[in-house]
């Protein structure tokens, strides 16, 4: 957990934030942390330039300058791009947000639901795979037996994604 100023905070779930770093094990040069901001904080928060990075509402819409202004509210999420070395963030009311960032992918992707791959091909065979049990995707700890099904692939054919800056 971190201090970030005025009364806010950040608990670093993966990855490395605002000076802080979660012990989990990760692979790929990523962020994730929960910022929680006190009722009429305000307060920037520190961002690499090179990464990509989202903002998640989890609770009491927070208020991103983006240079507008741009509430954030409960399970919305506001993408940021690149290019930022921090965002400034607001709250009207006690409120609470999930950061999430890390290196741009190199090359434009595909996803969907849980799945990212590079063409419609990698992601049916992904979900045929995570539907037949495929070990790749592994299991995880404490949740049983039972996988979430995957929702069929939609009647169209899913396309890349364009990087935004």
């Amino acid at each position: 957990m971190v201090e970030l100023g005025d009364g806010a905070t950040a608990t670093v779930v993966v990855g490395a934030f605002a000076g802080a770093t979660s012990p989990a094990a990760m692979y790929t040069p990523i962020a994730g942390a929960e910022v929680r901001i006190p009722a009429g904080g305000r307060v920037p928060l520190p961002l690499e330039p090179a990464w990509e990075y989202a903002l998640v509402g989890v609770d009491g819409a927070p208020i991103v300058s983006t240079p507008e202004p741009v509430t954030l509210a409960d399970q919305s999420l506001l993408y940021l791009g690149i290019r930022r070395d921090e965002i400034e963030v607001r709250a009207e009311r006690e409120s609470t947000l999930f950061v999430l960032g890390g290196e741009p992918f190199e090359a434009d992707i595909v996803m969907w639901w849980n799945f990212v791959g590079r063409t419609h091909e990698e992601i049916a065979a992904a979900r045929e795979d995570w539907e037949a049990g495929a070990p790749r995707f592994g299991h995880v700890v404490g949740h049983g037996a039972e996988r979430i099904p995957a929702p069929p692939l939609p009647a169209v054919r899913l396309t890349q994604r364009r990087r935004r800056g």
